[in-house]
């Protein structure tokens, strides 16, 4: 891939208004990837991919794998009493089918998902020395794993078939800095929780709460300081039906400390998943305007006013994201739903482009204006007076 490129640096006005190691300006910031980012990612190995963006080399795998399930399946079925008892078993034994022809699968082709696994790992390497590179020269700190690597993940590492490769690419993923205080308050904001229903008495939704709370993983950890503003955010990935929506959540410092809780949302976002044995009523704000693209709950009606006064409100109105927040002791977790942010190469295919490039820089502008624009408008504490 050619390393010459023409850029359209739409990001440069917001970045180059912070304060930091560097101001980047257009040319500063256009030299810095040229030398820095693109020797980079021309290292990277891409796979072939299909017209519809498959990897090529899965199509067998997945093929087999298909056929292997229907095949076991309609075995089981033709086995099976056509009775009650027989529905009942075939329905328990579709998930059970459904791992066993992926094991088989998995096993039969162990050799080619490991050569393809370790790929991607050298694209995830790649992926984390430029992300690093960018953070470090806009004034960032950076980790790919803010919240460590996954329990699966642990499992898998542990199993005695895993190929030592792979056991010490997840032992090298464990030695990348975590975001610990960040992810535990973002975890406690509820934000970063799936929004499902649970039926059940107040002892199961309580520990069914503190199962997904532990469960939640996040990506593409950032720290640092935006003008005089302290901020830390996290990418967190919500998988519903087959569907992944991406959350950027940023936490910021409230200028006091709260003793209970309020929740805000614009009217097209979703509530954070409500705490149990915690029970906000909804607050009435005077602003007819605000009140018409925002929606605000609290456990305490006078700290919710104390938040929302009259300046927040005017400020928010006039907010053009989407976005839901939490508000408890003194944080502030802001909540806004987009798109996969900080792709700049696929670790799975390794396609990477002009055009990916661009886009990260873009995410990394919005990230700073979402900061900056957030602190104005809730008089978030700088670092001079904390």
């Amino acid at each position: 891939m050619a390393l010459i490129y023409l850029w359209n640096m739409t990001a440069l006005p917001h970045i180059s208004n912070r304060s930091g190691p560097h101001a980047p300006t257009e040319n500063t910031l256009d030299s810095f990837v040229r030398q820095e980012i693109l020797p980079i990612l021309s290292q990277v190995e891409t796979e072939k991919t299909s017209k519809q963006g498959s990897i090529s080399n899965l199509k067998l795998p997945v093929f087999i794998d298909f056929v292997l399930f229907i095949g076991l399946f309609l075995t089981v079925q033709w086995l099976l009493p056509n009775n009650g008892i027989g529905e009942v078993l075939t329905f328990v034994a579709f998930p059970l089918l459904f791992l066993l022809s992926l094991a088989i699968t998995a096993l039969c082709f162990r050799n080619l998902l490991a050569d393809l696994f370790l790929r991607s790992k050298d694209r995830f390497l790649i992926r984390t020395e430029v992300l690093s590179k960018l953070s470090k020269y806009l004034g960032l700190h950076y980790t790919p794993t803010p919240s460590g690597i996954s329990p699966a993940l642990k499992s898998i590492a542990s199993w005695r078939v895993c190929p030592q490769s792979i056991k010490d690419f997840f032992h090298h993923l464990n030695k990348y800095e975590k975001f610990d205080d960040v992810t535990e308050i973002v975890r406690a904001s509820g934000l970063a929780m799936p929004r499902e229903i649970v039926l059940g008495s107040d002892a199961t939704r309580e520990k069914y709460y503190q199962h997904q709370v532990k469960a939640q993983q996040f990506e593409d950890g950032f720290r640092g300081i935006y003008g005089n503003i302290s901020f830390a955010a996290v990418e967190w990935a919500e998988t519903r039906d087959e569907t992944t929506t991406h959350h950027l959540i940023i936490n910021l410092e409230l200028p006091h400390r709260l003793t209970g809780r309020v929740e805000f949302k614009s009217k097209d976002a979703n509530w954070p998943a409500r705490v149990p044995n915690r029970a906000p009523e909804k607050v009435e704000l005077i602003s007819k305007a605000f009140s018409k693209k925002y929606e605000v709950r609290a456990t305490d009606q006078m700290e919710a006013r104390l938040i929302f006064d009259p300046n927040v409100i005017e400020k928010l109105t006039a907010f053009g994201t989407s976005l839901s927040g939490v508000a408890f002791d003194n944080h502030l977790v802001i909540d806004i739903v987009g798109d996969n942010r900080f792709d700049i190469v696929n670790v799975l295919t390794g396609e990477w482009s002009q055009t990916s490039i661009q886009t990260t820089l873009d995410d990394f502008s919005k990230l700073f204006e979402i900061v900056q624009s957030v602190s104005n408008t809730f008089s978030i504490k700088d670092v001079a007076r904390a």
